[in-house]
C-alpha cells in the first residue's frame, strides 16, 4: 500500500497536488488557512500550510488516512476525494456513508463498454436491461425502485420527468471522467428521488499539460466505436473537448411474445449514438472560479414491439457555475443548468408514432461557512422547473419545486459527524421535510465504524399524475426511512468493508384497477421493507490486484409478503488484474441470483454467472492494444423475462492517450 508522501499525487476534482511530504500545495495565503483542511484530518499524514480558497484548503483532507482502496481499483490507490456526500470535497474514508468511486483510469483498465455494464459491477446496485445496446435500462440501488435514484451530471439533475428514470444506456461512457455512487437516503441534501442513493457523473475536465487521445474499437455484432479528446490549460483557463460515436447491429432484443397483442420480430435490433462534451473553466488570480459545460448525445435505437419498434433520442445537459469567497471563512457557489430527455418513436411500418420530451431547468445557491475550527456549515437553496412536451395530452405540463437546506460536517478528533435537514415545497403535492445524520469513529489501527440514519421521498412522476386516462393528480410522494451501520478496515494488504442496512418505504405507488370505472390508475397503497448486507474486499496478492463484492437483499412487499420484482437477492462480483512487463491480464465475474419479473412472483428469472476476460498490450507509454472476450462461456441468461442478452462476444480496441509517443 502506498502511503501519502511516497510520490506526488493530484486530486481529480481540484487539481491540488500533494507534495512529497503529503502537504497540499497551491498558491498560498498564510492568512487564510481554514477549517476545510482540518475537517476529518486526524491521523497525522497531512499538515496545514495555508490555502488560496476554502475549497482548495479542504482538498488537503484527501490525505487523511492511509491510501484508499475502492472496489475494482488497484491496491495502491491513493486517497479518494468525493463531493457528492456533502456537496464539498471530503475524504471518502471519513464520510459516514457508503460510497463507491470510479475514475477514468479504472473505466479504461477494466474495459467497460457502456455505463450499465459498469454499474452492474458495483456493490449494492442491480441493473436490468430490456435487450441489447441502447435498450431501456433500470437501476436498483439497495433494492429500492428504479426511480428512487437521483442522477446528476456535473451537479445538474438529469432524467425523464415523465417516467421518473434516467436513460443510463444513452449516457456516453467516453465523456466521463469520474463517477461517484452514494448509497442510502440523501433527500436531506438533494430532495426528491434520492431514496436509494445519488449517482453523480463528472465529465472530462481540462488540466495542464495539454493532452489528447484517440480510441477506435471494433467487435461482435458489427460493433464500431471511435472517440477523440483534448484537454489543456492556459493562463488559468481550463478546457476539455471529447467526441465519440458508436454503431452496432446488435442482436434480437426480445423473444416472440404470444397472445392477442403479441409479436414476433426475429431481427437484429441496432443502435447508434453520437455524443460530444465541451467544458471550459477559468480561475482568477483571487481564487474565483467560473465553469461551463455541455454534454449531448443523440442517435437511434431499434427494439421489438407491437405498436412501436424504433426511437430517436436526445440526451443533453448544460450547466454553468461561479465559485468565489466573499470572506475568508465563506465560500459561495452559484449554479444554473438544464437537462433534456427527448424521444421520437416510430411504428413498425416506419411512420411517426409519438413524442415524449422532458426539460428540467435548475438553479442552485450553495454556501459553505467555517463556523468553528472543527466544522463547516452548508446553507443552500435550489429551484427546479420540470416541463413536458408530448403528443399525449397531459393534464398538466409543468411543475416547480423550491428546496432549502442546512448541513453541518464536523471533525472531533477520531470522530466525525454529519447532520442535515431540508424542506421542499412542490407545486404538485405541497411540502416535505427530510433529515439525515451520520457518525463515524476511527481507531488508531485504521479500523472505522459508522452509523447513519435518514429519511427521503420521491415525488410522483408526470405519467403517474397526469397521463391521459391514467394519471391520478391526488397522489402523494413515496416516503422512506433508512438506517445503516458499517465496519471498515484498511490493513497493509488492502481494504475490507461490511455494511448492514434496512430501508422501509411507505406509500409506494402501484397501478390498480378501479372496479367502478374499469380503468387502471396509480395509487399510494403499498409499503416495502428491504434488509441488506454489503461486503467488499480488495487486496494486492503476489502482484495480482484482486477485489470482490457481495450484496445480499431481502426486498419484501409488506402488504403481500412477495419479493419486490426484478431485484436479485444475491449479487457477487470478482475482479482480478496483473501487469507482466508490457502485458496486462485480467478478468471479471458477475453472478446474480434468482429474481421474479412480476409483483405476484409468478414469472421467475433464473440466476446467471457471466465471465469476461481482458488483455492489454502496452506498446509504449501512449499506445495500447486491448482485447475483451465477453461472456466467455456463452451463458444463456435473461435479466428481464423474454428479453435477450449477448452471448459470447469480442471487442478489440486501439488507444492513444497523452502527448507525443515515447518508446
Amino acid at each position: 500500500m502506498i502511503q501519502p508522501g511516497v510520490f506526488p499525487v493530484t486530486s481529480p476534482e481540484t487539481d491540488l497536488e500533494l507534495s512529497s511530504k503529503g502537504v497540499a500545495e497551491g498558491d498560498a495565503d498564510a492568512n487564510r488557512a481554514s477549517a476545510f483542511l482540518r475537517i476529518l484530518i486526524q491521523c497525522g499524514c497531512a499538515q496545514i500550510e495555508g490555502d488560496r480558497s476554502m475549497k482548495r484548503a479542504l482538498v488537503g483532507s484527501s490525505c487523511m488516512l492511509c491510501a484508499a482502496l475502492s472496489p475494482h481499483s488497484y491496491a495502491t490507490k491513493t486517497p479518494e476525494v468525493v463531493v457528492t456526500g456533502t456537496q464539498h470535497p471530503v475524504s471518502v474514508e471519513s464520510l459516514p456513508a457508503a460510497t463507491t468511486v470510479y475514475t477514468r483510469e479504472q473505466i479504461e483498465e477494466l474495459q467497460f463498454q457502456n455505463l450499465p455494464e459498469l454499474l452492474n459491477q458495483s456493490v449494492g446496485l442491480d441493473v436490468v436491461r430490456n435487450g441489447g445496446p441502447g435498450q431501456p435500462t433500470s437501476l436498483f440501488i439497495r433494492g429500492t425502485e428504479a426511480d428512487h435514484v437521483l442522477v446528476l451530471v456535473d451537479g445538474i439533475r438529469v432524467g425523464a420527468a415523465t417516467v421518473g428514470t434516467t436513460a443510463f444506456q444513452l449516457i456516453p461512457l467516453y465523456q466521463i471522467e469520474r463517477i461517484e455512487i452514494l448509497r442510502g437516503p440523501q433527500s436531506s441534501l438533494y430532495g426528491s428521488e434520492a431514496i436509494g442513493g445519488v449517482l453523480q457523473i463528472f465529465t472530462r475536465k481540462g488540466r495542464a499539460p495539454t493532452s489528447y487521445g484517440v480510441t477506435a474499437a471494433a467487435g461482435s455484432f458489427n460493433t464500431k466505436e471511435i472517440g477523440a479528446n483534448i484537454n489543456g490549460e492556459s493562463n488559468g483557463t481550463k478546457y476539455s473537448v471529447a467526441a465519440s460515436y458508436i454503431d452496432t447491429d446488435g442482436f434480437d432484443a426480445r423473444e416472440p411474445v404470444p397472445g392477442p397483442f403479441g409479436f414476433s420480430q426475429p431481427d437484429d435490433d441496432g443502435h447508434d449514438n453520437a455524443s460530444i462534451q465541451v467544458r471550459v473553466g477559468h480561475e482568477t488570480k483571487n481564487g474565483s472560479e467560473f465553469d461551463a459545460f455541455i454534454l449531448r448525445a443523440e442517435g437511434t435505437t431499434e427494439f421489438d414491439g407491437t405498436f412501436e419498434d424504433k426511437s430517436d433520442h436526445v440526451q443533453q445537459v448544460v450547466g454553468a457555475s461561479a465559485t468565489f469567497d466573499p470572506t475568508s471563512i465563506w465560500e459561495t457557489v452559484l449554479r444554473v443548468g438544464e437537462s433534456r430527455d427527448e424521444t421520437d418513436n416510430f411504428a413498425p411500418d416506419g411512420s411517426f408514432s409519438s413524442t415524449f420530451n422532458t426539460k428540467r431547468k435548475q438553479a442552485y445557491w450553495i454556501n459553505h461557512v467555517e463556523v468553528t475550527p472543527q466544522g463547516i456549515l452548508t446553507l443552500g437553496a435550489d429551484y427546479l422547473d420540470d416541463q413536458v412536451d408530448s403528443t399525449s395530452n397531459f393534464a398538466e405540463t409543468s411543475r416547480d419545486n423550491v428546496g432549502v437546506y442546512a448541513q453541518y460536517v464536523g471533525d472531533y478528533g477520531s470522530q466525525q459527524i454529519t447532520a442535515s435537514i431540508r424542506n421542499d415545497d412542490n407545486e404538485a403535492f405541497g411540502s416535505e421535510t427530510t433529515g439525515g445524520i451520520g457518525w463515524g469513529y476511527v481507531w488508531p489501527n485504521a479500523v472505522r465504524v459508522y452509523l447513519r440514519a435518514g429519511n427521503a421521498f420521491k415525488a410522483p412522476t408526470f405519467n403517474e399524475l397526469y397521463f391521459p386516462n391514467f394519471g391520478n393528480p391526488n397522489l402523494g410522494p413515496e416516503t422512506a426511512v433508512s438506517v445503516e451501520a458499517g465496519l471498515e478496515g484498511r490493513p497493509q494488504w488492502g481494504r475490507w468493508v461490511v455494511r448492514l442496512f434496512r430501508t422501509e418505504v411507505d406509500d409506494l405507488i402501484v397501478t390498480t384497477l378501479n372496479p367502478a370505472t374499469g380503468m387502471f390508475s396509480p395509487e399510494n397503497i403499498e409499503d416495502a421493507r428491504i434488509d441488506g448486507i454489503e461486503v467488499e474486499i480488495a487486496a494486492l496478492l503476489a502482484g495480482w490486484n484482486v477485489s470482490a463484492t457481495l450484496t445480499l437483499l431481502d426486498p419484501e412487499n409488506r402488504q403481500t409478503g412477495a419479493e419486490l420484482p426484478r431485484r436479485a437477492k444475491e449479487s457477487f462480483t470478482f475482479n482480478v488484474t496483473k501487469q507482466i512487463n508490457k502485458f496486462v491480464f485480467g478478468g471479471r465475474l458477475l453472478a446474480k441470483g434468482d429474481r421474479f419479473d412480476d409483483t405476484l412472483n409468478t414469472i421467475p428469472v433464473d440466476s446467471y454467472v457471466v465471465v469476461d476476460l481482458l488483455a492489454e498490450y502496452l506498446l509504449n507509454r501512449n499506445f495500447s492494444i486491448k482485447a475483451r472476450v465477453g461472456n466467455v462461456f456463452d451463458e444463456d441468461y435473461q435479466e428481464v423475462s423474454t428479453f435477450n442478452t449477448p452471448g459470447r462476444n469480442v471487442l478489440f480496441t486501439v488507444q492513444y492517450e497523452g502527448g507525443p509517443a515515447q518508446l
